[in-house]
């Protein structure tokens, strides 16, 4: 029996992916990345790209999260 824990994916894989890269290149290149802009990130992608999410948009990142 399979069962899935924890939230439901919001964006897919690739994205996440290419997220985690440029968050990596940002730390190589001596960009300090605050919590908020980390969870920001996801948000500006998702609008850019016309991804349909359950982000807040006044908080600009993901419903319930901090």
């Amino acid at each position: 029996m399979k069962t899935k824990l924890g939230r439901k994916q919001i964006l897919p894989c690739e994205v996440e992916n290419d997220l985690a890269q440029h968050c990596r290149l940002m730390e190589r290149k001596i960009f300090d990345l605050t919590v908020a802009d980390v969870m920001n990130l996801p948000y500006l992608v998702a609008v850019r790209n016309g991804i349909k999410t359950n982000f807040s948009r006044e908080m600009k990142r993901l419903e319930g999260s901090g």
